[in-house]
C-alpha cells in the first residue's frame, strides 16, 4: 500500500510516497524514476519512526530535492502515447539523420533503427546489429541527443561498457563526460 506524504525540512515541504512492503525489513528512501521520493517500509511501522528516519536523511533529500527542482525547471521530459504518437515519424527523421551522420563519418555499420516510447532508457543497441531510440531525444538538447546516439553507435563495436567502449565514445565526442552528466539528471515523467 502507498500513500502520498508531506514533511517540512528547512522550509522546504517534501512530497513523499509512502509505501508500505511485506518484503522489507528496513526502511530504504529513494528517488522514483518519475522524480518523488518513495520510503519502503516493513509493515506496521508507526509515524514517528518514519518521521525520526526522514530528518536523519535531511541533507540527502534535500540534496536531490535541489536536483529535482533543477528538473522541474526543464530537466525533466514527459513521455505521453499521444505525445509519441505526434512525434515518432518526426524523431524518426532526426534520429536517423544523426545516426547515418556519425555512421557514415566513422565507418559505423548497422541494421535497422526503431523509435519508441520508452520510459526507463534513452536508446540500446542488439547484438545483431539493430538499435532502438526513445521519441524523446527529439526534444533533448542536441548535444545529448548526439551523445545517446554515439553512445549506441559504439556498441556496435564494443557491446559492453568497458575501456575500450568508452576510448571510442572520447575519440567521437571529446568531453562526453559532462554531456553525460547531463543527460543522467534528466528523469522521465
Amino acid at each position: 500500500m502507498t500513500v502520498e506524504r508531506f514533511i517540512k525540512l528547512k522550509n522546504n515541504r517534501i512530497k513523499y510516497h509512502l509505501k508500505s512492503s511485506p518484503n522489507s525489513r528496513q526502511m530504504r528512501l529513494s528517488v522514483s524514476r518519475r522524480g518523488f521520493f518513495v520510503l519502503t517500509v516493513p509493515p506496521k511501522v508507526d509515524y514517528l519512526t518514519v518521521r525520526r528516519f526522514i530528518l536523519s536523511q535531511t541533507d540527502w533529500i534535500l540534496e536531490r530535492f535541489d536536483a529535482l527542482v533543477k528538473i522541474n525547471q526543464g530537466k525533466a521530459v514527459r513521455c505521453s502515447r499521444r505525445d509519441y504518437l505526434k512525434n515518432k515519424e518526426l524523431a524518426r527523421s532526426f534520429i536517423t539523420a544523426r545516426v547515418e551522420y556519425f555512421a557514415r563519418k566513422h565507418r559505423f555499420r548497422y541494421g535497422r533503427i526503431s523509435i519508441r516510447n520508452q520510459r526507463t532508457v534513452w536508446g540500446s543497441c542488439s547484438e545483431d546489429g539493430n538499435l532502438n531510440f526513445n521519441y524523446i531525444l527529439l526534444k533533448m538538447p542536441k548535444d545529448i541527443a548526439d551523445y545517446i546516439i554515439v553512445h549506441e553507435l559504439c556498441h556496435l563495436r564494443h557491446f559492453d561498457h568497458g575501456e575500450k567502449f568508452w576510448q571510442t565514445v572520447k575519440e567521437i565526442l571529446p568531453g562526453y563526460e559532462g554531456i553525460r552528466q547531463k543527460a543522467d539528471e534528466i528523469i522521465f515523467m
